[in-house]
């Protein structure tokens, strides 16, 4: 992601890399959470089915191994990344049917997301939105919130 940033902000001066988002869904979403955390230059954020407690997600089903980070449990629990997003707009999308990403879990994770932006002064530029289905994106509930964090008309 961060090397698509690059390549975007060298030879394409016609896309404003000041205003930079990402979502995806599933593996998508957990590439969306974890650039977020690495690369400032992405202004907002909106993983989907895919930001949870590793405790209940990861740590207790099988996954593909793309979803791990080795020994990341011992020093971190999913919601903890969220102080690398912070301040910048983060949307959290979830089903509470998802048996990938338990939404109890999600839950507990958006609890964490929400204190840390507190801590940064942007405690409403953290959102959840919940989908009533299963493993999925609900762009219908997402998007405006989306757009309402980001203040972009896109």
């Amino acid at each position: 992601v961060s090397c698509a940033i690059d390549v975007i902000e060298k030879h394409f001066p016609e896309i404003d890399s000041n205003r930079i988002g990402i979502m995806g869904n599933s593996g998508g979403g957990t590439i969306t959470y974890y650039a977020a955390c690495m690369d400032e230059r992405i202004d907002i954020a909106m993983p989907s089915c895919a930001v949870c407690t590793f405790k209940d997600s990861i740590c207790s089903l099988h996954h593909c191994s793309c979803n791990y980070i080795p020994s990341i449990y011992k020093y971190f629990e999913m919601g903890d990344l969220s102080g690398l997003i912070a301040p910048r707009p983060l949307v959290i999308v979830a089903g509470k049917e998802d048996k990938i990403f338990p939404i109890e879990g999600v839950k507990e994770c958006y609890e964490t997301a929400k204190r840390f932006y507190k801590l940064a002064g942007a405690k409403d530029k953290c959102r959840l939105v919940i989908g009533d289905g299963g493993h999925r994106f609900y762009a219908d509930d997402s998007w405006p919130v989306f757009r309402e964090l980001s203040g972009w008309d896109c």
